[in-house]
């Protein structure tokens, strides 16, 4: 089903489409039913959605992809049947892989949620990107929190808006603090399990334990930001591993600037009690054998 997508154009689609009409699979009656009546098309819908996951063994729920495509109430039969052809399997691979780090009831429950239709009056503030549709004619896609309409936030998706705006979604959920604590917990579980096993020497533990009191560090100092500034510390070199005392103050130096760019709603006592920690538990693990 998805080989060779890119081969396609939209009219190969509709022509491919078009053949599910026409086959003799099913009885002609019973097929312009299903193709035509909206009930009938879900229940065929949902078992063709139950038959393509087994066939392709990803671990979501029929229910939570039947939302994920079926939310969009401006689209059409053919459009649903459209989706089973473009990047279906690549699409739902993603949401399965996310289910490491957030509860696929957590995601449904933002798919159901980021649509509106208004006519008037307020927008409701919404934590993740949002969908409004005005009057049934303009499509507008809100950035988190967002209440007010305006030209930049107009949508125009090729496809489908309700699943690009669930992707995007994806990554605001997997960049949320409760997910950075969630891998924190995780990381803790591990490296305490590691500590207290009697017959093996893991070299590498410290490691581990130094970024966790990094990440700590972080999430106390910078709530709002802490995947950010995690990612691009990580990406001017810090490893977790330094080779010298100088070399682990001169990084809580450069984290010091790095908090105090960032306006830290933190008291200027607690950063430097919480750098200064930092530096003790760097200095410590370096120097445990």
């Amino acid at each position: 089903m998805q080989k060779n997508d890119a081969e396609f154009s939209s009219d190969d689609y509709d022509s491919r489409l078009d053949q599910m009409h026409t086959s003799n699979i099913y009885d002609d009656k019973l097929l312009q039913i299903t193709f035509t009546d909206q009930q009938w098309f879900q229940l065929y819908f949902h078992g063709q959605i139950t038959m393509y996951l087994a066939e392709v063994k990803i671990q979501l729920s029929t229910d939570f992809v039947i939302d994920l495509l079926t939310s969009n109430p401006t689209r059409t039969i053919k459009q649903y049947k459209r989706l089973l052809l473009v990047e279906l399997t690549e699409i739902l691979r993603l949401f399965e892989i996310s289910l490491q780090f957030v509860s696929e009831e957590k995601i449904r429950n933002i798919i159901k949620e980021q649509w509106t239709e208004i006519s008037s009056g307020t927008i409701r503030s919404f934590e993740f990107y949002t969908l409004v549709l005005v009057n049934n004619e303009q499509l507008y896609q809100l950035p988190p929190k967002t209440k007010t309409l305006e030209e930049q936030w107009i949508f125009d998706c090729q496809v489908d808006s309700m699943i690009e705006t669930s992707l995007m979604n994806l990554i605001e959920i997997i960049l949320s603090l409760s997910v950075i604590q969630q891998v924190t917990t995780t990381y803790s579980l591990i490296a305490q399990g590691i500590r207290d096993l009697v017959s093996y020497d893991v070299k590498n533990l410290k490691k581990l334990r130094s970024f966790l009191s990094f990440i700590r560090c972080l999430t106390t100092l910078l709530p709002h930001n802490t995947l950010n500034v995690l990612k691009d510390v990580c990406m001017s070199g810090f490893n977790t591993k330094f080779h010298s005392c100088s070399s682990i103050h001169y990084f809580i130096t450069q984290l010091q600037g790095r908090i105090k760019s960032e306006q830290s709603t933190a008291d200027e006592n607690v950063i430097h009690r919480a750098l200064v920690k930092l530096e003790f538990l760097q200095l410590l693990i370096k120097n445990l054998i």
